[in-house]
């Protein structure tokens, strides 16, 4: 990696539908796992191994699914075990919208692990103003007017609206960036540029 900093990635079989392994092979490279028993591996005990090398590990984005695991100690993928073999700090980077955040289950299951010495990353009740709510949209058909559809009633300042054909299985997206101003349609890029063009448009807001 450009900081020098060397990153293994490990992700669930949700995570292979939004992204490809071969992309976050691409960013790091170095190979991406996605599963214990993945084709190649002479010894399942290698992959547990690997969780108590680096100096941290990282889940990000979570849900609220992998909160649950983590906090009640469940290994039921290639994830969670590697994170209840750790040996270093773990961080975990909350998604998950407001609501979900302040359900009573979600805190419970944040008080066990900040308890446990795990870094949250992610929303702060103690914040005076509300987070910066981005909307996405993926449509099977009509992406723009139906994304536009969702935004309003929610007050939503910012979604990205796309065809679901367009991104999944795929490195690269479409998006529709949708507002109060209007639309503005994205040219087709790698997702990982387009994440950078979206991160840019929220910053211009937050800065406005």
């Amino acid at each position: 990696m450009n900081a020098g900093v060397a990153i293994d990635v490990v992700m669930t079989e949700a995570a292979t539908r939004f992204v490809t392994a071969t992309t976050f092979q691409a960013l790091s490279g170095r190979p991406v796992v996605t599963d214990l028993w993945h084709a190649g591996t002479s010894n399942v005990m290698e992959r547990i191994d690997a969780s108590r090398g680096p100096d941290a590990t990282v889940v990000a984005p979570a849900s609220a699914d992998v909160l649950v695991k983590l906090a009640h100690g469940r290994a039921d993928d290639l994830l969670s075990i590697l994170c209840l073999a750790r040996e270093r700090p773990l961080l975990v980077a909350l998604a998950m919208n407001r609501q979900m955040w302040a359900n009573a289950a979600t805190q419970r299951n944040v008080a066990q692990l900040r308890a446990e010495g795990v870094a949250i990353l992610g929303p702060d009740t103690a914040r005076p103003h509300l987070p910066f709510c981005v909307g996405f949209a993926a449509e099977s058909q009509d992406a723009e007017h139906l994304g536009e559809e969702k935004r309003r009633p929610r007050k939503r300042p910012l979604r990205t609206a796309n065809g679901a054909q367009d991104a999944f299985g795929s490195d690269e997206n479409e998006v529709t960036l949708l507002d109060d101003a209007g639309t503005r349609c994205m040219p087709r890029m790698g997702k990982l540029a387009l994440a950078r063009v979206v991160v840019g448009e929220i910053g211009r807001r937050l800065r406005a």
